[in-house]
């Protein structure tokens, strides 16, 4: 928000948003509170859609860690969202042979894991991983 002598006698702002979108100008009244809580809503709310779509075009779900190195190797970014059976030696060595590591247990997808089987060691999955590289 910009607020110039001008503004000021105008009663009114002047704003433009980091993210995009035309500038626009609010007036500084009894709603001026009420006006900015809700721009800044929708702005978050529009920050957050952008992202977690962003994040799911970029996740990819993977049953085998060849399929992920694979991937990997060609040179494919992104994340991978796997059955996994929590093992600090085999995360490490998945880690030493791709440089991927475990980025996040997603929360809303760990019923996914009942009944299946880990994508490395084959043993039944106790979570459902995202991996990933770092650069």
């Amino acid at each position: 928000m910009e607020m110039g002598p001008r503004d000021v006698e105008k009663g009114s702002v002047f704003c433009a948003r980091r993210i995009g979108g035309p500038k626009f100008g609010l007036a500084v009244d009894e709603n001026f509170e009420d006006n900015v809580d809700d721009v800044m809503d929708k702005i978050q709310q529009e920050m957050y859609s952008t992202a977690k779509n962003r994040l799911d075009e970029l996740t990819k779900p993977v049953s085998s860690y060849e399929e992920m190195k694979a991937a990997l190797d060609s040179g494919e970014t992104g994340f991978f969202l796997a059955p996994w059976k929590e093992d600090d030696d085999n995360e490490d060595k998945i880690k030493e042979d791709c440089k991927a590591t475990i980025r996040c247990y997603p929360m809303d997808s760990q019923e996914e894991a009942e009944d299946k089987l880990c994508f490395y060691s084959g043993e039944p999955a106790t979570h459902m991983a995202i991996f990933a590289r770092a650069y």
